[in-house]
């Protein structure tokens, strides 16, 4: 069945119009309100991109349209008219088996929507699925895509995108070999920095000298002059080395003297002292010198080289350890040149430095780590475009990475549910395999029993029924398969009807069509039919007799009978619309399967309403309320809407001699009653006559009960009960 229809840009329909036809559908518009335009939609007479008409299922169904263009290509007068291939009825056990067949493939159909059914439960389950993982992965991108958008881009704006790169990166993603956020940094940085140039890699420290002057045994000699001379034991018994050998420098500039109290000095004794610092005494003094000098040169290389880091420092390199550990080292370096060269002022002195080798091996291993990154960046530079390449990879692992567990938990869940899918595919293809056998099974056997003839008896015999004795159909012997309109006498006819007997043979053609097919298969494939207005130019009694057999039609479809299976019925004829909307109490339509609607245009724009009930009350309708309104207000009003309701009833949509019930009342009654004839005859605003009538305001009731008697003297009471919700 079609489930939504949508019309725009076409005809009135500017805007768009879209509804959902239920399986009985009910369309009133006046003319010019895209009735027509509807039809010709659903027949693809119009063909438009934005015009779309959806189904329920997979299987469309084919679409019998009956309007204009339906009359005026089947019945053109320089044609043929197609014949309508129907079974006959010596084919009983054929149609039996057909019906059975038919079943089948309904069973089979039910089995292949369930199919479906659970088909799209599952995408809607992977739906929901593909948005959950889609919204994780744009999470990782909002928390990490602005600060490296430049290698994103293309992927920032479209969440699908992203998802489906993080997924498909997923399968070849190496958890160890992922970059950490501080590693991306640096290689986005040079990758797609601007300014990137290469950089100047660090000199290292010292590290052989820093080893080589660690320590020195000097430090912990006690280094005095020759102890074995008298002046020797002296000093040595005074501890007083380092400030005899002060005083020995100060003595030669004044000889004979005392550097300390200037007192003349004993002979021999300036001699005696220089004796005692002899050569050994020298040498290990110069010696200690040179390590002084060695280690300050040394310390002084190691500033010089911190110093140079300290002020060329690059983005990508990490300084926080380095500027630790420096500083450590200086204060080392510094308090162990302090007590080098308190040893050098007192060689007698003991003393020890602090090894500064580990910390300066750990800062040489850091300036190693910032050479690697500087050589780094300086390959990344020279080759930028294969680095931007390549750090776009190491993002999208890293970014994958971030949301690694959510989509193997998506793929899993995603695609056991495409193996049931799959599985469910399969039976549905098998289903569809046997459908497509069993409908050619259907039109094998309906090709080699079909005919034409069939309908050619039905429809001339609904010709004879309702009296149109002036033409009827016969078979073309000329050409297979086609009809011709001929009048009694064999005369062609097809040039000579009249609009409303074409109108009406046409409409009887479509309604055997309904049932049979143009083709020799087909007959009792499924259908949907759409009829826009059947009645035009046509008289009362047959409005009735077509009103019928639409009724018949959709009495089919509500039963799911004869292959209908959805009816659409477009009308602006307020009777028609009413005939074929009434069903009473016993055979009412189901509101679940049953929609009205109304075509409306305003400023030549065409708009649709949906009701769950008839919304379409006529005039005949309104007339009844104001006949049972209480506070008629005159007689003169009462008789109005009186002789209405009787001219519509009895002339236009009864067909009956009203005028016979005059001679059935007596009395009073039957002038009352003659009045209301007269009004039919002479019109609604026709004078009284007062020597026969004059309308009293106080009889008011008494001509209600003659207007009564009317309906029950012509045998139709049952339609006043009715209009009067006496039923």
């Amino acid at each position: 069945m079609i489930n939504k229809i949508h019309i725009e840009n076409v005809a009135t329909y500017v805007s768009g119009v879209e509804f959902y036809p239920k399986k009985i559908s009910f369309i009133y518009g006046a003319n010019g309100t895209g009735k027509s335009t509807l039809s010709k939609v659903l027949n693809n007479e119009i063909s438009s991109p934005m015009c779309s008409v959806t189904w329920d299922s997979d299987t469309k169904e084919d679409i019998v349209v009956y309007n204009r263009d339906f009359v005026e290509k089947n019945f053109q007068t320089d044609t043929k008219l197609k014949g309508i291939f129907s079974l006959g009825e010596e084919s009983i056990e054929v149609q039996k088996e057909i019906e059975e067949k038919r079943k089948k493939i309904d069973e089979v159909e039910d089995e292949k929507i369930k199919a479906q059914n659970s088909i799209n439960r599952i995408n809607s389950e992977q739906a929901d699925l593909r948005n959950a993982i889609e919204q994780k992965c744009w999470n990782v991108q909002k928390m990490y895509g602005a600060e490296f958008a430049d290698a994103l881009i293309g992927f920032r704006n479209k969440t699908k995108s992203f998802c489906d790169q993080c997924i498909k990166c997923s399968s070849t993603l190496v958890k160890e070999n992922v970059l950490s956020l501080e590693e991306l940094r640096i290689m986005y940085q040079a990758a797609f920095s601007k300014e990137a140039s290469k950089d100047d890699k660090y000199k290292s420290l010292p590290i052989s000298e820093i080893n080589a002057l660690d320590t020195n045994e000097l430090l912990g000699t006690v280094i005095v002059g020759k102890s074995d001379t008298p002046i020797g034991t002296f000093i040595e018994y005074l501890k007083a080395s380092d400030w005899v050998k002060t005083g020995v420098g100060y003595a030669r500039k004044v000889p004979g003297k005392c550097p300390y109290c200037q007192q003349s000095l004993p002979q021999n004794i300036q001699e005696d002292i220089e004796a005692y610092f002899d050569k050994k005494y020298e040498d290990n003094k110069a010696d200690l010198d040179g390590y002084e000098k060695a280690y300050s040169s040394m310390v002084l290389k190691v500033k010089t080289v911190i110093q140079e880091i300290e002020s060329k420092r690059y983005a990508y390199v990490d300084y926080a350890e380095f500027d630790e550990k420096k500083t450590v080292l200086i204060s080392k370096l510094e308090k162990n040149q302090q007590i080098i060269q308190s040893k050098v002022k007192f060689l007698s002195e003991v003393v020890e430095i602090e090894s500064v080798i580990s910390i300066a091996s750990e800062l040489v291993e850091l300036i190693d780590q910032f050479n690697a990154k500087i050589e780094k960046n300086n390959e990344l530079v020279e080759n930028q475009g294969r680095a931007r390449n390549e750090c776009k990879d190491r993002l999208w692992d890293f970014l994958t990475l971030q949301c690694i567990e959510d989509i193997e938990k998506f793929l899993k869940e995603f695609g056991g549910r495409e193996k049931g899918k799959k599985r469910i595919l399969e039976q549905k293809k098998q289903r569809e395999d046997l459908i497509k056998s069993l409908k050619a099974e259907i039109e094998t056997k309906e090709a080699s029993l079909t005919s034409v003839r069939p309908t050619v008896d039905a429809i001339n015999h609904l010709l004879k029924e309702f009296g149109f004795n002036g033409f009827l159909l016969e078979v073309n012997e000329e050409k297979t398969g086609t009809y011709k309109i001929v009048r009694p006498s064999g005369e062609d006819a097809s040039k000579t009807l009249s609009e409303g007997e074409n109108n009406f043979i046409s409409f009887l053609y479509f309604y055997h069509l309904c049932f049979g097919s143009q083709k020799k298969t087909g007959l009792t494939s499924k259908k949907i039919l759409v009829i826009d207005d059947p009645i035009s130019s046509m008289d009362s009694n047959v409005l009735f007799i077509v009103s019928t057999l639409v009724k018949n039609v959709i009495k089919n479809c509500k039963e799911n009978e004869k292959g209908i299976n959805q009816v659409i019925i477009l009308t602006h004829n307020v009777y028609f619309h009413k005939e074929i909307t009434f069903w009473g109490n016993k055979d009412a339509l189901p509101s679940t399967q049953t929609r009205y609607y109304i075509l409306r245009k305003v400023a030549e724009e065409t708009t649709i309403q949906e009701y769950e009930t008839n919304p379409i009350k006529t005039s005949y309708e309104l007339l009844w309320k104001e006949l049972k309104n209480a506070n008629v207000g005159s007689a003169n009003m009462l008789m109005n809407v009186m002789r209405r309701i009787l001219e519509h009833y009895f002339m236009i949509i009864g067909g009956i001699d009203y005028e016979k019930c005059i001679n059935q009342i007596e009395g009073t009654d039957k002038i009352i009653c003659k009045a209301l004839v007269s009004f039919i005859n002479d019109g609604s605003h026709s004078v009284f006559e007062d020597l026969i009538f004059t309308p009293d305001d106080g009889d008011i009731e008494n001509y209600k009960r003659v207007f009564k008697l009317v309906f029950e003297k012509l045998g139709h009471i049952d339609h006043y009960n009715m209009m009067m919700n006496k039923i």
